[in-house]
């Protein structure tokens, strides 16, 4: 498996915890958790993305195949390569959670939490943000990768590929993707190995091409600025789940006490 951007090793390792244990993700950098981890393309200017508004539903089963959580994300990617990933829960309750943006234009990296009505902004230059995305699996396409997959398929209208990796402890992940949208995933199922043997399967229900509204990547009127640890408190004092939970808060609050829009 190509080698994978190290803020995205700990997202991997928190996500498959998650889902070993029968959860689900509600927070981390979610936007950064690639299916195929691809190696880092060299630094060049980035062509214009092809924009789009993908709606996708991620079902999450445990050891003994019984579904545990299911998870709706509309996924925004604009031409200059900014991106918006909100994510729903539809069971085992049905709740809004976290909203992560990369804007290239205000170079800031946003997280939004609609349960407390809270943002939480850093800074992140362009230059940055083009590194944390260019290894992305649904941002960019690789060579090794298209010379492996096979054709398997129409997905909204484009001919997709079909990839198969092998993971640790024995578990797979197989992924179906569009060249023709800079490698965007239309399926993927991951299968673990080892003792967990969880499985996740990711299916997209709608995709339309084209720019979208910039207004989905605007934060919302009455939302308020908070630090990662303060959005973590209010919920907890309100007997919900953490946004930033898990081991993910205390990372992000350094992060946000260097990067922090004054």
């Amino acid at each position: 498996m190509a080698r994978s951007h190290p803020r995205w090793r700990v997202w991997l390792r928190y996500a498959s915890a998650c889902v070993a244990a029968g959860m689900v993700s509600l927070g981390g950098s979610f936007l950064f958790y690639t299916h195929r981890a691809r190696a880092a393309q060299s630094a060049v200017a980035p062509r214009p993305a092809k924009a789009l508004v993908a709606q996708r539903v991620t079902t999450y089963y445990d050891a003994s195949g019984r579904m545990s959580s299911i998870i709706a994300s509309r996924y925004v990617r604009y031409t200059d390569h900014s991106l918006v990933v909100s994510q729903q829960m539809r069971y085992p309750k049905q709740m809004d959670l976290l909203t992560q943006t990369l804007d290239r234009q205000s170079e800031r990296e946003i997280y939004m939490d609609p349960r407390t009505r809270s943002v939480t902004t850093l800074s992140l230059s362009r230059a940055k943000q083009e590194s944390m995305t260019s290894g992305n699996s649904q941002e960019s396409c690789l060579a090794a990768d298209m010379a492996r997959a096979l054709p398997d398929g129409v997905y909204f209208g484009h001919q997709t590929l079909h990839l198969t990796e092998n993971l640790p402890a024995g578990g797979t992940e197989e992924s179906w993707f569009i060249p023709e949208l800079d490698c965007f995933n239309v399926k993927v199922v991951t299968r673990a190995g080892g003792a967990s043997r969880a499985s996740t399967e990711t299916l997209v229900e709608s995709l339309v091409e084209g720019e979208p509204d910039r207004s989905l990547a605007a934060v919302p009127s009455g939302y308020t600025e908070r630090s990662p640890t303060a959005v973590d408190d209010l919920l907890r004092k309100a007997g919900n789940q953490p946004a930033f939970g898990y081991g993910w808060a205390s990372r992000m609050e350094k992060q946000y006490q260097r990067r922090k829009v004054q």
